[in-house]
């Protein structure tokens, strides 16, 4: 069960058509939720995302219509509920795998009988350990928490207030969470951090994005050894996945929650957003992550602390046998990045330099979307990770759009064919290229194939 400050479905009244600031701590050891409004054919809700994890969006408010939680995540949140007619009415914040069918009844008893059969469908239908969920939750590989969470009672306003929208802003940021995600970061501050699978419980870390070999061994105690070390004052950019191996491209953060002490990371490439409604964006900050797609590209900065950087499954259960581990990070304690100036001459080192300015209609954080090549035997995410993100592989179209997007990049093939491959489209060892096939799965962006240099579509998020 899900308690909110200590109480079990608590309910709290809230003015009609009233912005209400939320900070909601996923304070538990195991399990996901995913919260929504769920309200009746008198009253609506919305949700507007402003931090996740400490970390103000880049452009904020966000609108979402559902907020991911996997253990340890934070996210801040203004919400109103406003009644269709006249006040009172209700409205509910659930946790669920899916929607539910239907409305609550606007009457408490009926109500209350709508929410016993939502959760008790909830447990009949809920996805144990070793089954993924399905919809937003496509992927996820642990239990998902399925119950009435809080409930409100809308009354009229005390007082009249002006009935506003939230504007758009941007905070002025402290020097070490300056937008990374066109930062190149040499490939010796590179490195791949393997989540692997059950019941194998370690953390491994290669020197490289892909490739190479990864070493890791379960953590007992601080006299263990650190996975790398690292300079203090540097940008450092790793590839969260799976054991290394085309069976493990959906494993890694679908089924451990990724956490790091110290230092907050930058999501600079991961891919399946759509269907999350809103809440997950290239450019946003985290210091836990669990995603479907199995795998993420992030940058982060080691500025002014020196010493143990721990990282490790945020799953207690895990984490308890060994599935941690850590960076030394050596230096001058107080030393930082000082590209971040260049990156953002506002960002700040003292509170002197805290605001933040509103902006207009144009999205700060929009890439244009371009079409790369990987390197042979490499990826999109790797492709991607300084353009935008990968947001997928080229499109089907039809023979003329993929000659007309070959041209964009540059690339000429000695032949074209179709292929159901997972790594199309791409370019063979030769120079052949394979198109993919219209009843083809579409390719995951995290793919390799030996020699195969993937046909990647970048940024446009």
């Amino acid at each position: 069960a899900v308690l909110v400050n200590g109480l079990y479905k608590p309910k709290m009244t809230i003015e009609d058509n009233k912005w209400y600031r939320f900070r909601i701590v996923y304070g538990a050891v195991e399990l996901v939720t995913s919260v929504f409004p769920w309200f009746n054919e008198h009253s609506t809700c919305e949700m507007q995302m402003l931090a996740k994890d400490g970390v103000y969006l880049h452009e904020a408010p966000r609108l979402v219509d559902k907020l991911f939680y996997a253990s340890g995540n934070r996210v801040d949140i203004a919400i109103r509920c406003k009644c269709v007619g006249k006040p009172p009415c209700s409205s509910h914040l659930v946790s669920a795998a899916k929607r539910p069918e239907g409305t609550p009844d606007e009457s408490t008893a009926e109500a209350e009988r709508d929410l016993d059969a939502f959760e008790k469908q909830g447990e009949a239908e809920n996805h144990t350990a070793g089954a993924p969920g399905t919809g937003s939750f496509a992927g996820i590989d642990e239990k998902i928490v399925e119950q009435d969470v809080l409930h409100f009672d809308i009354e009229a306003p005390v007082a009249a207030h002006h009935i506003v929208s939230l504007p758009l802003f941007a905070v002025y940021r402290p020097c070490y969470l300056v937008d990374l995600r066109k930062v190149p970061v040499p490939e010796s501050n590179q490195g791949r951090i393997e989540l692997m699978n059950p019941v194998d419980f370690r953390i491994q870390y290669a020197h490289q994005l892909i490739g190479g070999v990864a070493r890791g061994w379960r953590m007992t105690n601080m006299e263990e050894q650190p996975l790398a070390v690292l300079d203090v004052g540097e940008v450092y950019q790793w590839y969260l996945r799976g054991p290394e191996g085309s069976e493990n491209d959906r494993h890694g953060i679908s089924i451990h929650p990724f956490h790091m002490h110290v230092n907050n990371y930058q999501i600079v490439s991961l891919e399946d957003m759509d269907h999350h409604g809103g809440f997950y964006k290239v450019g946003d900050w985290a210091d836990t992550l669990m995603h479907g797609s199995g795998q993420a590209m992030i940058k982060s900065v080691t500025n002014d602390f020196i010493g143990a950087q721990i990282f490790h499954c945020h799953l207690l259960d895990h984490e308890d046998v060994g599935m941690m581990a850590y960076f030394e990070v050596t230096g001058d304690e107080g030393s930082w990045w000082h590209g971040a100036r260049k990156v953002d001459p506002t960002c700040y080192r003292d509170l002197s330099g805290v605001g933040f300015k509103l902006l207009g209609d144009t999205s700060l954080l929009m890439v244009q979307p371009s079409f790369v090549r990987s390197e042979p035997g490499s990826n999109c995410h790797a492709a991607c990770a300084d353009l935008g993100g990968c947001s997928g592989t080229l499109p089907l179209g039809t023979g003329e759009e993929f000659q007309a997007v070959l041209r964009q990049m540059g690339t000429a093939c000695s032949s074209v064919t179709e292929s159901a491959d997972e790594h199309a489209p791409s370019m063979l060892e030769g120079g052949a290229c394979v198109q993919r096939k219209a009843a083809a799965a579409v390719g995951h962006c995290g793919k390799i194939a030996k020699g195969v240099r993937r046909f990647c579509r970048c940024g446009g998020m």
